[in-house]
């Protein structure tokens, strides 16, 4: 999906780039937390919903 997009139009592909970037970050941020509260809560499937509930419970 990616190599798609970055084969765009040129004045896009700095744009994209950091698109992707962002993606990549958020994806990190996304599967920490959910390794982490996964590990913490064992009997919780669903932990970002946890986690999510726990933050505005806060």
């Amino acid at each position: 999906m990616k190599l798609a997009h970055r084969r765009g139009l040129l004045e896009g592909e700095q744009i994209l780039e950091d698109e992707a970037e962002e993606d990549d970050s958020f994806s990190f941020i996304y599967v920490f937390w959910n390794f982490l509260y996964m590990f913490l809560f064992p009997l919780q499937t669903q932990s970002f919903t946890s986690y999510v509930w726990f933050v505005t419970k806060r």
